[in-house]
């Protein structure tokens, strides 16, 4: 009988496990729905383990590696190392100037937010990268305060004698952390699992559709940059080749991409770039060194990954409909390259701001984030290796220069990106519609809940008959006729309007109807005068008024008013072209005599006299006078002064305005509900009302709905295959 030959034994790698339990975690979320959330603490487990050893690793690496250098050396590898990463942010620049090729033509707005009148804090340079207290900075792992203060102990280490023993320990010390990280890389295919499982269990993907051009055009961007365009570079001008660099690397990569930290795979990207000098041959004790020190001090530096997410900025302009100007695109890669030095999520609304975007859509930003992360750390993690052989090679006199082969390269590259740039666009152009719907959304608003029976008068009914004295109090009068007459403003967004289907809905109408259903009385809705408003209340024409109405002294005089239920800040509603004119103190400062529309009551007025001692007031009496200027097409205005909620609504009707908060000058109102000055009962249970609203969460799930924009209530459980296909669970 003949004997079977011995088969090799071929075990999976590790990179394709990972890349298994990638697949097999995203299914089980799929499957799962929201239960898969429950493995999110074995992620972060198996994530706090792989972070354990990496500041510790990264400080004997950088001390040692810098302290076996000496000063010669030191100078002609911070010159090489910064030629080498000025090339790696070109070329990662240049695909952020390329990105808007992708974009179709879109028009569109955004509800207000709270981002708009929001100071941000500055940049903290000194407590990033400057270690006071080392010890702050490792416990709270600031890693750049912990690389300078690693430098500095190397440098200094170079000039020193005996340093040799210390370096030696060191060495010792660090090839045991690397000893720990491999073990623990052992466990990614099931941490990886983990996190995967729980994020496609838990991801909510509404904000997902509006930015779906971003976050695949990124996603491209991202896979060129890190599978072609980066490992292009290695290859061209150094020895290693395309199969080196996969076979060393791809472990790190898949666990950079898997896990979204680039943190965490320092080590294995140390280690990969020794294994890949030494299949070709430049492996020795000097580029070893080098190793160490340029794989964790290219951590404090913005990568590849990071100056991709600048793609954003443009992607904002065109979102909102106001493309940016090629001359705007200067300011937004080297600002960009200079906030990056810092976090991104203080760069991206740093840039906005400058840009004058707005400042809610960075909000969009994190919720698309949590995507695009994975691919901006596989970027990342390239980029590293680019940098850490590139210098290496540089310092070793190795750099090849192949002129022919390089413009080869170039122009597949160049090929490359705008194919799949244009062919991207083309795609979008034809699956996504390119009518602007956003006027559509808040004009099919609903109340959140369903209403109860009201009485709806579009146009100002009689007064009912007062009773002859003794006169009973207001309050009185509404339970025994089981009728609360509720003034409301017309056309007032988003407090009170008429839906596409002709209903009464906003913020306000539904406060009426809630309280119509905890009294037991039937809402009877009124339209009411503003410069009436006292004299409606006392003749009883209305009981309530109930219409985002402004708390000014003027009205506290005439009328009686409930505590407030909500502040709103004053802002301008103004052409998208004549918005950085008017969104900062300064740029107030420097208008001459402009004509602004505000509403009719000296309140606005005197707060509009402060801010442009020099406009022309242009009383606007109305919400039907603001629609139709705002329809008129007309220049006659330069602006509109308005509370920024509803300036931002507004826009939602008419994109071609913005919302311009002339930060840091915030003019804050109150707004409450305005009362007869003898409607002392009233006024007392209407303010006990408010402060249940508050507690029971009612007034921030209207505000959330109607002026921000959000979906409330409580929303169904996640799609999962048990539920939804299967039947499984309820």
């Amino acid at each position: 009988m003949d004997q079977q030959p011995n088969r090799p034994n071929k075990r999976l790698s590790l990179s394709t496990k990972i890349l298994i339990g990638l697949a097999l975690g995203v299914l089980t979320g799929l499957f799962l729905g929201e239960p898969a959330g429950r493995l999110k603490i074995a992620g972060d487990i198996f994530v706090g383990l792989l972070q354990m050893t990496v500041l510790p690793y990264v400080m004997v690496s950088l001390i040692a590696g810098l302290g076996r250098l000496d000063f010669h050396e030191a100078r002609r590898l911070a010159l090489r190392g910064g030629l080498v990463l000025a090339g790696l942010w070109t070329v990662a620049l240049a695909t952020v100037a390329v990105f808007p090729l992708a974009f179709p033509r879109q028009e569109s707005a955004s509800f207000f937010s709270t981002a708009m009148i929001e100071e941000r804090p500055p940049f903290d340079f000194v407590g990033l990268y400057i270690p006071a207290n080392p010890f702050h900075a490792m416990a709270n792992t600031i890693v750049p305060a912990v690389v300078l203060f690693s430098i500095a102990v190397g440098v200094a280490l170079i000039g020193m004698k005996r340093k040799q023993i210390l370096i030696e320990q060191l060495d010792v010390l660090g090839a045991v952390f690397l000893r720990i990280t491999k073990f623990m890389v052992r466990l990614a295919p099931y941490g990886v699992f983990a996190i995967a499982a729980n994020a496609a269990g838990t991801m909510k993907t509404g904000d997902v559709s509006r930015l779906q051009v971003f976050l695949l055009t990124y996603m491209l961007a991202a896979a060129l940059l890190g599978l072609w365009v980066l490992p292009a570079l290695i290859t061209s001008l150094t020895p290693v080749t395309y199969r080196d660099l996969y076979a060393a690397s791809r472990e790190a990569v898949v666990t950079a991409f898997a896990t979204g930290s680039l943190m965490v795979v320092l080590p294995m990207l140390a280690q990969a770039s020794r294994e890949i000098l030494e299949r070709t041959g430049t492996s020795s004790a000097e580029s070893g060194s080098l190793v160490d020190v340029l794989t964790p001090t290219s951590f404090n530096f913005p990568h590849s990954g990071k100056l991709l997410a600048l793609a954003f900025v443009p992607f904002v302009g065109w979102f909102l409909g106001n493309p940016l100007a090629p001359a705007d695109y200067p300011v937004v890669l080297t600002a960009g390259l200079a906030s990056l030095f810092g976090h991104i999520f203080v760069a991206i609304p740093f840039l906005l701001n400058l840009l004058g975007l707005p400042d809610d859509m960075f909000q969009l930003f994190l919720s698309v984030d949590v995507f695009v992360k994975s691919f901006r750390m596989l970027v990342a993690s390239v980029h590293t290796l680019a940098f850490t052989l590139l210098t290496v090679f540089a310092m070793q006199g190795l750099l090849r220069i192949d002129w022919r082969r390089i413009g080869q390269r170039a122009a597949a590259t160049l090929a490359l990106f705008l194919g799949v740039f244009g062919g991207a666009r083309l795609l979008y152009t034809f699956t996504l519609g390119a009518e602007y719907t956003k006027d559509k959304v808040i004009a099919n608003m609903e109340l959140i809940e369903a209403p109860v029976p009201a009485v709806v008068h579009l146009e100002p009914p009689p007064a009912p008959p007062m009773p002859s004295e003794p006169k009973p109090s207001r309050l009185t009068l509404i339970r025994d006729r089981k009728r609360i007459r509720v003034g409301y403003f017309p056309d007032h967004v988003p407090y009170s309007y008429l839906n596409a289907r002709g209903e009464l809905v906003g913020l306000d109408v539904e406060m009426a109807h809630i309280f119509g259903r905890e009294t037991n009385v039937t809402p009877e809705f009124v339209p009411v005068d503003p410069d009436r408003l006292a004299e409606q209340l006392y003749t009883g024409y209305c009981d309530i008024v109930m219409s985002g109405v402004v708390v000014t002294t003027e009205r506290a005089q005439e009328m009686a008013f409930t505590e407030p239920y909500l502040e709103v800040t004053l802002a301008f509603l103004v052409r998208d072209s004549r918005r950085d004119g008017f969104n900062s103190a300064e740029a107030l400062a420097r208008q001459r005599s402009p004509r602004i529309g505000v509403g009719n009551h000296p309140y606005y007025m005197a707060k509009l006299r402060r801010l442009l001692p020099h406009a022309e007031i242009v009383p606007l009496a109305t919400s039907r006078d603001i629609r139709r200027y705002l329809e008129s097409g007309s220049d006659e205005l330069d602006a509109i002064m308005m509370p920024a909620e509803e300036a931002a609504a507004w826009s939602l009707y008419y994109p071609t305005f913005s919302v311009a908060v002339p930060k840091p000058v915030l003019i804050r109102v109150p707004l409450a509900y305005a009362l007869d000055r003898d409607a002392e009962q009233m006024q007392d249970l209407l303010n006990t009302w408010i402060q249940l609203k508050r507690s029971d969460q009612t007034i921030q799930e209207l505000y959330d709905h109607w002026i921000l924009g959000r979906k409330t209530g409580e929303a169904g459980p996640r799609w999962s295959v048990i539920r939804n296909v299967l039947g499984w669970v309820p």
